[in-house]
């Protein structure tokens, strides 16, 4: 079986905790990795047994060396200044990065979200479009296992009519301040992009709307309403001053409704992540369908977050030579609407 080569530039926590445990896991794949941090790169290559003699301190000297045929560039897009991790973000070195992986017509993949700014998600998307190379942009939630088995079950009634794709954070306004990350882009776009996955279709019409409490934070809360080319509606909303961390999306169709929840309270206190259920309800049936993630897919955070099936997706549409529905194309595109909201009317909201 031919192995395919593949790389992965930066060794931090999104390489750690949702790539590695997959791609190290895959028998068509060759692993090389590179970080600039000696201790990161050994302690990771050992972790997940890649030979030292694949271990690079230098992204270039590894391209050159491996000729991969698939790179993962897994940096940070955009500064957070709750992370160590992000405290000499620079978004040109990613963007220079990516496009030095296109320019070799290497097939990239990289962690959401595209670019933290409509000018660059179209300057990779276009520069991926004309060196013709295989892209994507890793949108986990398109590939949770529970998310999947609910839109085939929806879909073998009807196609799909309506979507509520919400994510809340309570982090309050001390975290709302200025100079932390912009939180639609960078965070909460995990649902906004769910819902245009979910709807499908092209978005005929898109009512956005955001806001914001006091004057010296940071909006806070984003909303919006997509009507498509299929007929069908979705519905986007997220606030991050609200009482905690709750995602929570649905999926309509004639005769049966999904109502999919991230678990108030982990299984496993010392996983990673947080575990989604599900519960479907059928119009002809007396009884609803109660299911977990875990009743799917083995209880590894990797795998019940959707990480390693969209790994395993990019390696795939390597190998067949095909397009992933979340190429940087269609990220730029999630990208656009972000801004359609960042840019819209804002409320304020007063509090007491």
């Amino acid at each position: 079986m031919k192995k395919i080569k593949t790389s992965v530039i930066g060794l931090g926590h999104a390489a750690e905790v949702f790539h590695m445990p997959g791609l190290s896991r895959f028998d068509d794949i060759e692993l090389s990795i590179c970080d600039s941090n000696q201790e990161r790169l050994t302690t990771v290559g050992a972790k997940f047994g890649i030979p030292s003699n694949r271990h690079y301190l230098n992204y270039k000297e590894m391209l050159k060396n491996e000729e991969p045929e698939a790179v993962l560039v897994l940096l940070p897009q955009y500064k957070d200044l709750r992370s160590t991790a992000h405290a000499n973000y620079n978004p040109e070195i990613y963007l220079n990065i990516v496009k030095d992986v296109i320019s070799q017509e290497k097939a990239v993949m990289v962690e959401k979200p595209l670019a933290m700014t409509l000018e660059h998600a179209q300057e990779l998307a276009n520069a991926a479009r004309k060196a013709g190379v295989i892209s994507m942009v890793s949108v986990n939630r398109r590939f949770n296992p529970l998310v999947q088995y609910c839109r085939k079950e929806v879909l073998k009634c009807s196609p799909i009519l309506n979507v509520n794709c919400n994510f809340y954070k309570g982090f309050g306004p001390k975290m709302a301040f200025k100079g932390c990350i912009e939180w639609l882009t960078g965070d909460m776009i995990h649902a906004l992009d769910l819902m245009r996955y979910l709807i499908g279709g092209e978005i005929i019409e898109f009512y956005p709307s955001l806001a914001k409490t006091a004057d010296d934070e940071e909006v806070s809360a984003f909303y919006a309403l997509a009507a498509v080319s299929n007929g069908a509606t979705g519905i986007f909303s997220s606030n991050i001053r609200v009482g905690g961390r709750v995602q929570e999306w649905q999926i309509h169709g004639d005769g049966i409704s999904c109502y999919i929840r991230e678990s108030f309270t982990p299984y496993d206190q010392k996983e990673t992540g947080m575990h989604t259920d599900a519960v479907i309800i059928r119009r002809d049936q007396k009884d609803v369908e109660m299911i977990k993630d875990i009743d799917l897919v083995p209880n590894e955070f990797a795998v019940y977050a959707g990480f390693t099936a969209a790994d395993r997706y990019f390696i795939d549409c390597v190998k067949s030579g095909t397009m992933p529905h979340c190429s940087f194309e269609d990220g730029k595109n999630t990208v656009y609407y972000c801004n359609k909201i960042i840019t819209s009317r804002l409320k304020s909201i007063k509090l007491r």
